[in-house]
């Protein structure tokens, strides 16, 4: 069988589509050298520039760089950047690994490490792992900013108003966005698609000198895997997607049915738990209401900007409604669902403090993302598409801005510049017949397990391994790295999944918000306070909440959930308020801590700091003598107080004692 004969396109049409000499297809056997790319191939980069990295790691050997890419009828170049993590063996396998981000418009060069152990570490050991920005996103030549949009943020964040009933001027905005990107003489958005994307990944391998590659493909970026084998099946060898979106599946319409699945899912765990059970008896019912009453008094969230100010939220329920969504994302978001829906129904809005950001939609690559999904999905919409509907229909509302995969996008893209429709091989499925990998999470909202299933009865070569306790990061975890890199290691091979055969099911957080919150209990323990120069030991307590620990350094989470800011931070040697301020998650312009008053019942030499923001707060306790030491805590300043009182200053006084 060929490799990657698309359903209705010849390798000589997909050849004349997209500027490709029609060389051979190979026999799929993983020891056929790729076709000779000619002289006239247009796969071959203008220009490859080491650069800085814009991360800093002494974990991983790492190169960074920029790849130049000419564009037809321009003369402006666009650069790609990437990242070369390199193998730890001397003479590493010869095919790397590819990780393809999702998006349209998203980026991973400058967020990689956060994502390293499971896109870097299962692969490292045999070999190199390449990461790029896909071009207009990330680092990659980003395009211009739909600034326009910006101007529905108060409309959409600051006041009460549904969404609903903002979607026309929303549109209206993009509009003159839009009017705006065609003026631009250097910019062609024809130039921006996954076909495009697809040729700049065979430049690449071609400008660091790899023949193949395995491809690894999350969300939108394992369409664009298929895209890969494809057009260029004879420089794919394996293939892992996860987070599987077909290109044949339309995304526009779908979203609220994969909604309502992935939170019935969440809620059947809910039914199977007596405790969960008890107080949630009818989730749906709950969710409603709650939807109800925050559209009848929103809540004010202050929510703290990159650039150190703060922005007010009214939470709504257009806004329970893409939080909800959002956490559904990933384990340790949809784990809290319950118990915040819960607490909603009681009356208690504590947890919206620190949730209540989640929500915040960045407007800044719908560029890049637009001029994909304008190409090769709005195109193909049919009124099937958009009649789609959940049987519940409050949850309709997860189609309205400012998320752009709602019915809208229809409107938006008829308005949008030099995004020609794609050719039909944009939507019909591509076959692949080699080892394919794919991973789907029992609760994804955006890309439901059903999608998974259906693209691996018609590959030949796949296994899917559906994962019970996931939603959209299917791999996450030591499971999902060990097969991942088993399959790499040798994809003839048939997988070993059988770590995933004892799946523990949905885990559900029952870490109630009460009055004792804030009163850690505290446990006997030691602290290094002359860390690097010897070891000098010193007594006393600290919280029992999750710790974490550097070098003179040990931090204590509160931990409600995942989300939860509030933390304790122990540090020998100097006052840095540079290192305490990183505990905000966010650059502050001010950074200066007033002295403040020692509470009369703290024993000992201490001096008082506080820092103040529309956010969290900071409280930080110095003293030089006899040991130079530092204990801050970190929280909103409805529970410093509390924490200052009940934890922190007992943690004070027992070193005394």
């Amino acid at each position: 069988m060929a490799a990657g004969a698309c359903a209705n396109a010849s390798p000589e049409e997909l050849s004349a589509r997209y500027g490709l000499d029609p060389a051979p297809v190979g026999d799929g056997s993983f020891d056929e050298p790729p076709a000779a790319e000619t002289e006239q191939s247009p796969f071959e980069p203008r220009a490859m520039t080491e650069t800085e990295c814009p991360f800093m790691t002494s974990e991983y050997t790492v190169t960074c760089g920029t790849m130049s890419v000419s564009v037809p009828g321009r003369a402006a170049n666009i650069d790609v950047a990437y990242a070369v993590f390199h193998s730890e063996r001397r003479e590493p396998e010869p095919d790397p690994v590819v990780y393809l981000h999702g998006g349209p418009g998203g980026q991973v060069v400058n967020r990689v490490l956060g994502f390293a152990p499971s896109i870097v570490d299962p692969f490292i050991a045999d070999r190199d792992v390449v990461v790029f920005d896909q071009r207009g996103s990330g680092l990659s030549s980003p395009l211009p900013v739909c600034s326009e949009a910006w101007n529905q943020d108060d409309p959409f964040f600051a006041s009460d108003r549904r969404h609903a009933d903002i979607t026309g001027a929303y549109v209206f905005d993009l509009g003159i966005c839009a009017d705006r990107m065609s003026r631009y003489t250097d910019i062609d958005l024809s130039q921006y698609n996954s076909a495009t994307h697809a040729g700049d990944l065979i430049r690449l391998l071609n400008g660091l000198g790899y023949d193949n590659a395995n491809l690894y493909g999350s969300s939108y970026g394992s369409r664009l895997a298929q895209t890969l084998v494809r057009d260029h099946p004879d420089r794919v060898r394996a293939l892992i997607l996860t987070g599987v979106y077909p290109i044949e599946q339309n995304l526009i319409g779908s979203v609220p049915q994969s909604f309502e699945h992935a939170l019935t899912e969440i809620f059947d765990a809910c039914a199977d738990a007596a405790w969960c059970n008890d107080r949630l008896p009818d989730p749906f019912a709950t969710l409603e209401r709650a939807v109800a009453d925050l559209d009848a008094e929103p809540q004010p969230v202050n929510i703290a900007t990159p650039i150190g100010s703060s922005y007010e939220l009214l939470f709504a329920g257009d806004e329970l409604l893409e939080l909800l969504h959002g956490l559904l994302y990933a384990s340790y978001g949809a784990a809290l669902i319950p118990d915040l829906l819960i607490e909603l129904e009681e009356g208690n809005r504590e947890r919206l403090r620190w949730l209540a950001p989640q929500t915040y939609v960045d407007n800044g690559a719908v560029v890049a993302h637009l001029a994909v999904q304008c190409h090769e999905e709005v195109p193909f919409v049919v009124d099937a598409d958009l009649e789609r509907s959940p049987s519940r229909p409050f949850l309709n509302r997860i189609n309205n801005p400012p998320g752009l995969f709602g019915p809208h996008m229809v409107e938006i893209c008829d308005l949008w510049p030099a995004t020609e429709k794609a050719a039909s091989v944009e939507n019909e499925s591509a076959t692949w017949p080699q080892p394919t990998l794919l991973f789907a999470g029992r609760f994804d909202p955006i890309t439901p397990a059903e999608w998974a299933r259906q693209m691996a009865e018609r590959l030949p070569g796949a296994t899917l391994v559906e994962v019970d306790d996931r939603g959209h990061d299917a791999v996450v975890g030591p499971c999902a790295a060990t097969l991942m890199a088993g399959f790499v290691d040798d994809p003839s091979a048939a997988p070993d999944v059988s770590c995933f055969e004892d799946q523990l099911g949905v885990y559900l957080n029952d870490t109630a918000i009460d009055d004792t919150l804030n009163t850690a209990k505290l446990v006997s323990s030691r602290f290094d306070v002359d860390p690097g120069l010897g070891v000098d030991w010193l007594d006393l307590d600290v919280p029992f909440w999750s710790t974490g620990s550097a070098d003179g350094e040990e931090v204590y989470w509160r931990g409600v959930d995942y989300y939860d800011p509030t933390a304790i931070v122990i540090r020998s040697g100097p006052f840095d308020r540079d290192a305490v301020l990183a505990y905000l998650g966010y650059e502050p312009v001010e950074k200066t801590f007033l002295q403040t008053a020692v509470p009369p019942d703290v024993v000992g030499g201490w001096e008082r700091r506080r820092y103040d923001t529309a956010t969290l707060d900071i409280v930080s306790y110095i003293t030089t003598e006899p040991f130079e030491l530092n204990i801050s805590v970190i929280a909103f300043a409805d529970d410093l107080d509390d924490l200052e009182r009940e934890t922190v200053i007992p943690m004070l006084n027992s070193i005394v004692d």
